[in-house]
């Protein structure tokens, strides 16, 4: 019976070390500056309500977003279908709405294939109908990131929370740390030496940057 607990425990410490070495792969990966995402949407109203709550939540943890991929879109021959008229029109409606909601991110266009797209050769001629002469590979757009600045009204702290909501925003310092809620995600963001001596004056969120600030003595102001 002892030999089987120590086994047993030799095969959990072994998946623990394992786990623990992929997901610090995983975090070394995700919060690498050559890091970018792309959201795939798909032209029905929850989709769309979701992806936006995704950009926001990507934004707080500093996982930039450089393209949306609008999936399942009906390829022109068939929107020109009778049947398909309303649909056609509505997702051209639904398309140029995720343009200016995400703009200035592009929007890249993925047809409905007439079958399941498998294997390498489906998934190529599929991506060459996506990204058409871009590099698939390449950013396709520079999102802002955390910065922190100061100027004539002290230090400051900026980051791009698009699509956030006032309402259910929360700002606030503890410790050497800018606690920042929104939604359901939360997080805490280390502040440098300078800043982490300082304490929270205000909030604000104005078109989707929140911006921290510290005043000429004492504080620092969230906001903007």
């Amino acid at each position: 019976l002892e030999d089987l607990r120590r086994v047993r425990d030799h095969i959990f410490r072994d998946i623990d070390a394992l786990l623990y070495d992929r997901l610090s792969a995983l975090r070394e990966i995700l919060l690498s500056a050559d890091t970018s995402v792309r959201i795939v949407v798909t032209p029905e109203r929850m989709v769309i309500d979701e992806a936006l709550r995704a950009h926001t939540d990507l934004a707080l943890f500093e996982l930039p977003c450089d393209a949306v991929v609008m999936n399942r879109l009906f390829p022109p021959e068939a929107a020109a279908e009778a049947f398909f008229e309303g649909w056609g029109r509505w997702q051209e409606e639904r398309l140029a709405e995720v343009g200016e909601l995400f703009a200035p991110l592009p929007v890249l266009r993925a047809p409905l294939a007439s079958d399941e797209v498998v294997g390498a050769a489906a998934l190529a001629a599929h991506g060459a109908l996506i990204f058409a002469s871009a590099d698939p590979a390449a950013r396709l757009c520079d999102a802002p990131r955390l910065r922190f600045k100061r100027d004539k009204r002290g230090y400051r702290v900026e980051l791009p929370l698009p699509h956030a909501r006032s309402d259910a925003l929360d700002v606030a310092k503890l410790d050497d740390s800018l606690i920042v809620r929104t939604g359901t995600r939360r997080r805490a963001i280390p502040l440098p030496r300078k800043l982490a001596q300082l304490s929270l004056v205000g909030a604000k969120l104005d078109a989707g940057l929140l911006v921290g600030r510290r005043a000429a003595e004492a504080a620092l102001d969230g906001a903007r």
